[in-house]
């Protein structure tokens, strides 16, 4: 759709500019505004429809098809014009120099079919270039999902709003939202729960999740189950230090997954690292620092690092 409006606009601008150097008589006659008239209110409607459609299915599609109902409402109502004003008001937009009105009337026919010509041409124009920079937008929007963009934060948002409604969920993460289109979008993630809780019940809360997911956002759901300890005061004291040297380095940073392995001379520290798009530092670098800023911490602490990217 974004083709053909792109197209109709460049057609739009070479017959316009072909007008300025051959004008042509605007042909009148009362069927023709009546037809116009009513194609105009039919494009009109046909604009609201489909823009109305696509907010409700969330398509591209449709929304281009009502861009391209409304390039056709704007050309056409470029046609009403000057179709009107070759008839009754004679006037060349090339002639606004000075001319009187009396200079007008004394124009010949064919000067005035001239004149009309060229206003249709420069009409024309204007209104080719409003089509361009519609089809345009309408290239921009479609193409943008089959190359891959992030999710509306409004979507985003619900998905976060339902999974803590559930009270065995301690927080969420690696969030990813794969769109192909209406009622063609899929959700992954991980849900961090209590390690020390019923798994059996543990898994009827994530079923349920997925359900409230699907019936209200439309989308399949898949969770995968993350246990982590919370009532270790050791670990729990460990993890909000290393939270704390990430808020020095970056308040966006955030860590999950955090677990301690101990061994005969170090502990293990393992958590995975969400680094959002554009972060000004490497994985590698991230790394580097945090160890060593762990490392300083006067333990036997062996940092194992993971850095995820921020998908949403």
């Amino acid at each position: 759709v974004a083709a053909a409006i792109l197209i109709m606009a460049f057609e739009l601008l070479k017959s316009s500019v072909d007008k300025l150097f051959h004008p042509v008589e605007t042909a009148f006659h009362p069927l023709i505004i009546l037809c116009l008239l009513l194609s105009i209110l039919v494009k009109g409607y046909m604009y609201l429809y489909n823009k109305s459609i696509s907010r409700k299915i969330h398509s591209e599609a449709m929304m281009a098809t009502a861009k391209d109902s409304l390039s056709d409402m704007v050309a056409t109502s470029a046609v009403l014009f000057t179709t009107l004003l070759s008839r009754y008001a004679h006037i060349d937009l090339d002639g606004w120099s000075g001319h009187s009105l009396s200079a007008y009337r004394r124009e010949t026919d064919a000067q005035r079919e001239s004149s009309a010509g060229k206003t249709d041409g420069w009409c024309g124009i204007l209104v080719g270039i409003f089509i361009f920079t519609t089809g345009l937008s309408a290239a921009r929007d479609t193409i943008n999902p089959l190359l891959g963009e992030a999710p509306d934060p409004e979507f985003v948002k619900r998905i976060g709003e339902i999974v803590y409604s559930y009270e065995d969920i301690l927080g969420f993460h690696d969030l990813m939202v794969h769109n192909y289109g209406p009622g063609r979008v899929i959700i992954s993630l991980h849900a961090e729960v209590p390690a020390d809780g019923d798994i059996l019940a543990l898994h009827d809360t994530i079923d349920n999740i997925e359900r409230k997911l699907k019936k209200e956002l439309h989308c399949e759901a898949v969770i995968h189950m993350d246990p982590i300890c919370i009532h270790d005061p050791e670990v729990n004291d460990l993890k909000e230090k290393i939270c704390g040297i990430l808020r020095n380095i970056d308040p966006v940073l955030t860590l999950h997954d955090f677990r301690t392995v101990k061994g005969p001379t170090h502990t293990n520290i393992i958590f995975d690292v969400v680094k959002p798009y554009r972060f000004p530092l490497s994985d590698e670098e991230l790394k580097q620092l945090l160890s060593e800023k762990i490392q300083s911490m006067g333990e036997n602490f062996y940092p194992i690092i993971q850095i995820d990217e921020k998908y949403t």
